[in-house]
């Protein structure tokens, strides 16, 4: 047995769900930086296409 940050690691079981956690989490972040950028451009588009004031205005 391998002591790795303070838990135990029990063969190649363990290392293979971290990989897979890991893999799994790293899809989901790539997904919610998809997402924050569709979600910006969509609602910048929707603003610039509705005549927003934030647009129109010299000092705002």
């Amino acid at each position: 047995m391998a002591e790795h940050s303070g838990f135990l690691i029990h063969g190649s079981e363990d290392m293979s769900m971290n990989r897979l956690s890991t893999f799994v989490q790293s899809v989901v972040t790539i997904a919610n930086i998809f997402a924050m950028i569709f979600v910006t451009l969509a609602c910048g588009y929707q603003g610039f296409k509705s005549g927003w004031p934030g647009y129109k205005l010299s000092t705002g």
